[in-house]
């Protein structure tokens, strides 16, 4: 979320199902009175990353919605990405490196390895986000954590990365 003169702006990184099920992202940003989000972005086609997404589309406004072009044959996964085809303004699949900033957290989404595009196995669907707060940049994706001298260390990470943390 980023306080600006101009009112509240929002944007969602995964929404998995929470303890109360599907609806439990969608239900949080009703309470936060979350009608429109910035950018929605999904990191990879795993369940437990995108699992809440569908109740929050047919919640909110999605201006642009962002994922990494995985493909997977599971009925809710394609359900979703057709969702978002109809109900965000943009559905992008990052071809270059992209830029998005909100309030002073800049995102950096790198498009995944041409490689990944046509698997449908979704073990080995990636895509990495970059986020930069107060000028240490850190990358991050399921499983790892890097810093730029370490891009591709194998170093599991402690941090996870959702809105809550990123402000």
């Amino acid at each position: 979320t980023d306080s600006t003169a101009t009112g509240m702006r929002h944007a969602l990184i995964d929404a998995g199902p929470g303890a109360t099920g599907e609806s439990f992202v969608a239900s949080r940003l009703a309470a936060l009175d979350v009608d429109t989000l910035v950018f929605m972005i999904l990191t990879h086609a795993h369940s437990d990353h995108f699992q809440g997404m569908t109740p929050v589309l047919n919640q909110v406004t999605v201006r642009q919605f962002y994922y990494n072009g995985s493909r997977r044959s599971l009925s809710f996964y394609q359900n979703l990405l057709s969702l978002a085809r109809q109900r965000a303004d943009s559905v992008i699949i990052p071809a270059d490196t992209i830029g998005l900033q909100l309030g002073g957290s800049r995102f950096t989404l790198v498009p995944p390895l041409p490689t990944y595009l046509n698997q449908t196995s979704a073990d080995s669907d990636e895509e990495v986000e970059r986020i930069s707060r107060n000028s240490r940049p850190r990358y991050f994706s399921s499983e790892k954590r890097f810093t730029p001298a370490t891009r591709r260390s194998s170093r599991p990470s402690t941090t996870k990365t959702n809105t809550a943390q990123v402000t």
